[in-house]
Parts: structure tokens; C-alpha cells; sequence
């Protein structure tokens, strides 16, 4: 394989410069795209509902709203686009419907100014202005040339990505036609050749960048061997938003009070009714640093169903009941949590939080499990729409990596992701056990 790119690379090198002089361009357009997007949807949706392009100045502060969301969406759309392991052309629809659904209730709530026909018009217009994005210029994936060895040689399974994988370091010249180098220092850190080249490469703006990053961003998975290496000082950088977190879910949760009160009124009455026992079934858990807190759920299995201690739940669990299986199967029993979040136990996002047992095993089993503890675990979370049900410590390893990952990368276009991820998981029963 190197021998044939040594003898292709000077033959591709003008194809290459090319695909990056493309790319170049398509990052400018789209962001003339976006710029042009928001007068054009205002005057469009002005002219369907006054049938004029001038604008009433009584609809000033609603089409400031809009117009506020729509570079909310396009700055969010552009941090989403960094979590490259999941796409969904129904993300920026979930994103536009609940934002105009906001919209519409301050207004409605405050008794302000606002017209039915402007704010479906231009929703139907802001939907189709980034969905064209989505269809016509998509998510750019860079052109990489990746050295082999170490971590790197764990990207060679990420699959629909076609980056030239070599042995060694190709000519100088070679390396100038990529938008960057991905390479394991630590596999080359004692050869000259190879530091020398990268920072001659460097000098020309072509990126080096470390494997585990790459690997990381496509696989939505914080390697455990690159933690172990690095360790753990740059896994939760983020300041500003986890300080504003708290307060954007205590708020979300009691605006969706009402909801969440009567679907759990329900819920109880049918778990009352099917089986034997107490509606709600309380646990400690190890919450945020390490402290125990009290989890609240809706009782999915029969009484005395732990009497032989803490047990993973299984495939078509005999365990569970039949009003269980349903309430599991759509997160329903997960409900009362919502008071654990008032509270301060537990967040909307996060890590699940873990049985004290389990705690213990996976913490002489798995490098690191404790660290999840930092931050506040959650309803729901980005391990828990990856990858499902956990049931060993191979599994459990395998979701740490993607708890890892949010913590490293904590951020308020992460969390609307899975949120939206979330009620998906919910409509298709996945991962429930």
C-alpha cells in the first residue's frame, strides 16, 4: 500500500491542491449561504402574509425573535457538526420546531404582537433553507493522510471515510496537499525524520493532529488506552456552560411540570393496579464526586426481585412485569427522577448513575470508571443513545469511553443533540431491557 501511494502521490498532488481549493470555497459559500438566508426568509415570509416586502413596525420584536433563532440554529448547527459519529437530517427539523414552538409561547404568554401566517411561513422557510444545505453541501469530512501505528491504527475500522493510510511518512511535497496529518506521536515522538517533516508541513498550514483526537470525533468514543497516556487533565475544560446548566434544567423541567405530572399519574395507577407492592422503588446511587444520593423510579419488577442482591438486567427479564416491560421499554419508569433533578441529585444529561457494587467492581476492573462521577449523572445521556443496555464489564467499558466523550466535550449543542437522540430512542424502545 505505501508503494503504490509513494509512486500515485506527485501524480495526485494538483488533484489534491484542487479538492482543497474546493474546499475552501464550499466552506465560504455555505457561510454566504447562511448570511443571505435570514433577509430572504424575512422578506419571503413578509410578502406571504402582507402580501408586500415592507414590514410593519408592529412586527419588528417577532421577527427579532426569529431572526435570533435562526443564528441560534446555523451557531448550533456548526457546534454539531464536530460530533461526526451521529447524523440526522431530523436534528435541525427538532431544532427549528422546538425553538418556533418557543417563539410562539413567549409571545402568546406576554401578549405581544404576532402573526399565525409569518411564523409558519418562515418556518417552512427556515426548515427548507438548511435542509437545502443539508442536501446540496452536507457535512465537509477533510481530506487526512493517516500515519500508522499506535492509536492511529484503530481509524482504519471507521468506515465511509476514504483518507490515504501509509506506513510512512511520503515526501514533503506530498504532505502539502492535505488538510492535515493524523499521526500517534508517541509511536514516531523518537524519530527526526518524521518530527521534521511534520513541522515543515506545519509551516504551510496543513494540521497535525494527534490520532485520538480523529478517532475520538468519528466515534463518539474517548479511547480508555489514550487516557491512559494523556491522563485525565484536559477531559472537562468547560466552564461557562456546566455553570449554566443547572438553572436551564431546573427551568426546562418546571415548564414541563404539567406534562410530566400526568403522564406519571398514570403510570402509577397502572403499576398500582398489575402487580403487588409500592409504586415507586427508591435505590442509592453514587451521584456527582462520589456521594450516595437516593434514585427514585416507577417499580418495573415483582417484590423481592433483588433478594439475592444486585443483579444486570437481562433480555426478556422474568424479573419485570408486564406493565414494567412497557413503562422500560419507553423510559416511563425513569419519570420520577425528575424530582432527583429538582433536587440536585441527578442532571437531565449525564452519566447514568451506578449501583454501589457495581461502582466497586468496575473500579478494580476498568481504568479510570471513577472519573465518570464528576460531573452529575443524568435521566439520560450520550452512553445511553450510543450504545444501549450495559450488562458485564465489557459493555460497561465500552459506554465509559462514551461518557468520556460528553464530559470532554460538554456543551449545550451536545446536550439538544441528545435530547432530540433521546426522544428517538424512546419512540423505537432501543437499548431497554
Amino acid at each position: 500500500m505505501n508503494s503504490y501511494f509513494t509512486q500515485s502521490s506527485a501524480a495526485g498532488s494538483s488533484t489534491r491542491q484542487k479538492s482543497k481549493r474546493n474546499v475552501f470555497k464550499h466552506k465560504y459559500f455555505r457561510w454566504f449561504w447562511y448570511l443571505v438566508g435570514l433577509p430572504v426568509i424575512v422578506l419571503l415570509s413578509g410578502y406571504v402574509t402582507w402580501g408586500k416586502i415592507a414590514i410593519p413596525l408592529k412586527a419588528l420584536f417577532m421577527i427579532t425573535m426569529m431572526g435570533t433563532l435562526y443564528i441560534g440554529l446555523l451557531i448550533n448547527r456548526y457546534q454539531a457538526d464536530d460530533h461526526r459519529s451521529y447524523r440526522t437530517f431530523g436534528l435541525s427539523i427538532f431544532y427549528t420546531s422546538v425553538g418556533y414552538l418557543a417563539i410562539f409561547a413567549l409571545l402568546a404568554l406576554f401578549r405581544l404582537y404576532y402573526s399565525r401566517t409569518f411564523l409558519l411561513s418562515s418556518y417552512v422557510f427556515v426548515a427548507g433553507w438548511i435542509l437545502m444545505d443539508l442536501l446540496f453541501m452536507g457535512k465537509h469530512h477533510p481530506n487526512y493522510l493517516i500515519i500508522s501505528g499506535g492509536i492511529a491504527d484503530k481509524i482504519k475500522n471507521i468506515k465511509r471515510r476514504k483518507w490515504d493510510i501509509v506506513n510512512k511518512l511520503p515526501s514533503t511535497n506530498s504532505l502539502l496537499a492535505y488538510d492535515g496529518i493524523v499521526i500517534d506521536l508517541h509511536v514516531h515522538e523518537d524519530e527526526n525524520h518524521v518530527l521534521n517533516a511534520l513541522a515543515n508541513a506545519s509551516l504551510h498550514d496543513v494540521a497535525i493532529i494527534h490520532a485520538a483526537s480523529v478517532l475520538e470525533q468519528y466515534r463518539g468514543q474517548t479511547d480508555l488506552d489514550y487516557v491512559a497516556e494523556e491522563g485525565l487533565y484536559d477531559l472537562s475544560s468547560h466552564k461557562i456552560y456546566p455553570a449554566t446548566k443547572r438553572g436551564i434544567e431546573v427551568l426546562f423541567t418546571l415548564l414541563l411540570s404539567p406534562f410530566i405530572l400526568l403522564i406519571a399519574a398514570v403510570a402509577a395507577a397502572a403499576v398500582k393496579v398489575s402487580s403487588k407492592g409500592p409504586v415507586i422503588y427508591s435505590q442509592d446511587r453514587i451521584g456527582r464526586n462520589g456521594k450516595f444520593f437516593t434514585l427514585y423510579k416507577f417499580r418495573s419488577m415483582t417484590m423481592g426481585s433483588e433478594r439475592y442482591g444486585p443483579q444486570f438486567a437481562v433480555k426478556q427479564d422474568k424479573r419485570v412485569t408486564k406493565v414494567g416491560t412497557f413503562i422500560r421499554k419507553f423510559r416511563i419508569d425513569e419519570i420520577p427522577q425528575f424530582w432527583n433533578v429538582l433536587k440536585g441529585d441527578m442532571s437531565l444529561i449525564g452519566p447514568r448513575p451506578e449501583q454501589k457494587m457495581f461502582v466497586e467492581l468496575f473500579n478494580d476492573e476498568i481504568p479510570f470508571y471513577s472519573y465518570r462521577h464528576k460531573v452529575r449523572p443524568g435521566i439520560t445521556g450520550w452512553a445511553q443513545i450510543k450504545d444501549g443496555y450495559a450488562d458485564g464489564v465489557k459493555s460497561t467499558k465500552r459506554k465509559l469511553e462514551y461518557d468520556f466523550y460528553y464530559i470532554k466535550n460538554l456543551s449545550f449543542s451536545l446536550d439538544l443533540l441528545i435530547i432530540y437522540a433521546t426522544i428517538k430512542t424512546i419512540l423505537t424502545g432501543f437499548g431497554s431491557r
